[in-house]
């Protein structure tokens, strides 16, 4: 271990994968960063890509709908609040084409 970067007060016999000691001063705390990208609409973008995931799987039009208006998805319902119902309905129309009617 002596040709790594040394990282602070951490003795050899604490590091070791999963059963390393968490120490308080631990570098290694998850932060989420949210990123700017002026001209990039990210919510639609993974909006569509869910519709995309659930009609590769063979869900129909309204299954894909319900599954947005469920509160219990949090991505897809968070998608539809911020986009709108009509937005959403007009990404799975580009999607997966015309709902069929029933006969």
């Amino acid at each position: 271990m002596s040709d790594l970067i040394p990282i602070g007060n951490i003795s050899e016999e604490t590091f070791h994968g999963r059963s390393k000691v968490a120490e308080p001063e631990d570098p290694y705390t998850p932060t989420a960063v949210a990123l700017s990208t002026p001209g990039y609409d990210g919510t639609t973008a993974m909006a569509r890509t869910f519709i995309e995931e659930f009609a590769l799987m063979g869900w129909s039009h309204g299954q894909v709908r319900r599954m947005f208006e469920n509160p219990r998805y949090v991505g897809t319902n968070q998608a539809l609040r911020e986009c709108g119902a009509e937005a959403i309905e007009q990404l799975i129309t580009d999607v997966m084409g015309p709902e069929p009617k029933e006969a």
